[in-house]
């Protein structure tokens, strides 16, 4: 047998061959999901305001959040930049309870736009 066979679900990109390459490019999500993912992430934000006392990293936290809600609006984001700028957050808060659950519901929808 020559040439190559796919089975199951392929979401990738697939290069085969010599000189082979495969690009994947992500495109902004449905308008629904960025809806979604920017409700959280504002709640995110509220989450950090009402506890700043609490968090000393707080101002740090907040630019986070912008960074993945510019990430969520680019016709070509970059997911792993949303995801790791919430994972920052997720980092800094420390104890803090209210931002941890934010935070989680926040990385949850961007994992839900962008899966993998």
């Amino acid at each position: 047998m020559t040439g190559i066979e796919i089975h199951g679900d392929n979401t990738g990109a697939v290069a085969a061959g010599r000189g082979a390459r495969a690009t994947v490019h992500q495109a902004a999500p449905p308008p629904a999901e960025q809806a979604a993912a920017l409700l959280a992430l504002a709640e995110l934000r509220r989450a950090i305001d009402r506890h700043t006392a609490d968090l000393p990293d707080a101002d740090l936290m907040t630019r986070a959040v912008a960074r993945a809600g510019d990430e969520v609006r680019r016709d070509r984001p970059d997911p792993e930049a949303a995801r790791d700028a919430i994972a920052a957050v997720t980092r800094r808060a420390g104890a803090v309870t209210a931002v941890l659950t934010a935070a989680a519901q926040a990385q949850a929808l961007l994992t839900g736009l962008w899966p993998g």
